[in-house]
């Protein structure tokens, strides 16, 4: 059982939560790229799967949104209990996606139009889709009005 924000493993240190972790090792590329990135985490979340692979997948939303937004973007991670269910999300304020392309953006090696200049491989979010079906969760590209919301429903 892997903590999403809260975890320590039995030969090691207690270690910081990987939420915190997370933040905190992608806050200052943030601020490089003029954007705002606040967490709100529920404490005590526990979540099954393999740690490092959740931190890839976390880290792919949270690395999309800062090199697919312009400058002064606010970006926003949370992870918390609705119900009986586990959400976790990274929304942001930026350009979104095309109507119709929500879908496509999973999908290995594409990428929008608009980011084909920018660095980048087009395998973020496919890698991303692969590891939140690995572990059961469902992952959505929401509208966020303005923006992207990408939506993590974990299993309990």
């Amino acid at each position: 059982m892997v903590g999403v924000s809260h975890l320590s493993v039995r030969h090691a240190q207690p270690r910081s939560p990987v939420s915190v972790c997370i933040a905190a090792a992608f806050a200052p590329a943030a601020e490089d790229a003029n954007k705002s990135m606040r967490d709100e985490i529920m404490p005590n979340i526990r979540i099954n799967g393999d740690r490092e692979l959740l931190i890839q997948l976390l880290a792919n939303l949270i690395e999309n949104a800062i090199s697919h937004t312009p400058d002064g973007t606010r970006i926003e991670v949370w992870l918390r209990r609705e119900d009986d269910r586990i959400v976790g999300c990274v929304a942001d304020n930026g350009p979104g996606v095309p109507a119709g392309e929500s879908e496509r953006i999973f999908r290995r090696f594409y990428r929008l139009e608009r980011s084909r200049s920018s660095p980048g491989s087009g395998l973020g979010l496919s890698m991303a889709a692969a590891i939140s079906e690995l572990h059961g969760v469902k992952l959505d590209a929401r509208d966020n009005s303005p923006g992207l919301r990408m939506v993590l429903n974990f299993p309990v």
